[in-house]
C-alpha cells in the first residue's frame, strides 16, 4: 500500500469516530432533556381528581404512552410545594383566603 492509501484509510476511520462520538453525545443531551421536561396542565377550579373528564384525560394520557410519568396536583399539593420552594411567596399566598394555585396535571419523562 502507498502512503496515500493509508492516510486515506486512517481520515475516514478517524472521520468515523468523529461521527460516533457525536452520535452517543446527541443521544446523552436528549435523554437528558427529556428527564428534566415536564408539562404542566392547569385544570379550571371546578376540576378535581374525582371529575370525569380528569381521569378520562390521565387515562388517555397513559394509554397514548406507556413510558410517561402523569400525575394529577391538587391545589393544596401545589401549595405545599410552592412552599418548599419559595417560603416567602407561600406566607403571601397564605394571607389570601383563597388559594389561588390550580389543580394540574404533570406529565414527565416526555
Amino acid at each position: 500500500m502507498s502512503f496515500s492509501s493509508i492516510l486515506v484509510l486512517s481520515l475516514i476511520i478517524f472521520f468515523i469516530n468523529i461521527l460516533l462520538l457525536v452520535n452517543f453525545t446527541v443521544d446523552t443531551i436528549t435523554s437528558n432533556v427529556n428527564d428534566r421536561l415536564t408539562i404542566s396542565l392547569n385544570l379550571k377550579s371546578s376540576y378535581t381528581n374525582e371529575n370525569s373528564e380528569v381521569i378520562e384525560l390521565i387515562t388517555n394520557i397513559k394509554l397514548f404512552n406507556k413510558t410517561l410519568n402523569v400525575s394529577y396536583i391538587s391545589q393544596e399539593d401545589a401549595f405545599s410545594i410552592l412552599r418548599k420552594r419559595d417560603p416567602e411567596l407561600a406566607k403571601v399566598i397564605e394571607s389570601e383566603k383563597d388559594n389561588p394555585l390550580p389543580s394540574s396535571i404533570l406529565i414527565k419523562n416526555i
